[in-house]
């Protein structure tokens, strides 16, 4: 490396400091790729599986370090955040290595509108769904299509307004892959059970 690239480099780092996302922590220069500080990443708890769960989390997102990783995700469209998600999955494994998930056949994901999802440029939960796919090697596909443009479920407060927001909002598309098939259904967040 050139004396001129090292001095853009050190003076990139002083007038653009990379921070960590939950606690503005400067980050090392080796992490600058990261969202998270190596403190904060720790903080996010792994979930223990409940025996016959019907919902299953990798952690809870009443954690901030975990809010804030999904919430760089999904509303300040930052990809950086799939490097930690990628290894909390792994983790979540480790932790729970008889997960009931490798019971599965496939795996699918909450579709999100076109229209939002054109916005955004990406749908996170297509990510995640697509990260554990790689994890478990069962394959992802397409099951859903949201028919219906609605408001973000976390701009809804009330459970029952909530569950107004999503109803008939999702068709199934015609796929012979999916009969007879114990699938996984991704979401990013959940909190209410309203989508699902």
């Amino acid at each position: 490396m050139s004396v001129i690239q090292k001095l853009k480099r050190v003076a990139t780092q002083i007038l653009f400091p990379v921070v960590c996302i939950s606690c503005s922590r400067y980050l090392e220069e080796n992490s600058q790729e990261d969202l998270l500080c190596g403190g904060c990443f720790a903080k996010i708890g792994i979930s223990i599986e409940v025996p016959n769960s019907q919902v299953l989390s990798i952690g809870s997102y009443s954690s901030k370090p975990m809010r804030d990783l999904i919430h760089e995700l999904k509303f300040k469209h930052s990809t950086k955040a799939l490097r930690h998600i990628r290894e909390l999955i792994r983790k979540y494994f480790e932790i729970n290595p008889n997960s009931q998930l490798i019971r599965y056949d496939l795996i699918t994901f909450v579709p999100l509108h076109h229209k939002r999802e054109r916005l955004r440029g990406f749908n996170q939960a297509k990510f995640i769904a697509d990260i554990l796919s790689k994890e478990m090697k069962v394959e992802t596909h397409k099951t859903l299509k949201r028919v219906r443009e609605t408001r973000e479920q976390s701009s809804v407060k009330d459970f029952d307004q909530k569950l107004k927001n999503v109803k008939e909002c999702f068709s199934l598309l015609e796929n012979p892959l999916i009969k007879n098939k114990k699938i996984i259904l991704v979401d990013d967040v959940y909190t209410s059970g309203a989508t699902t």
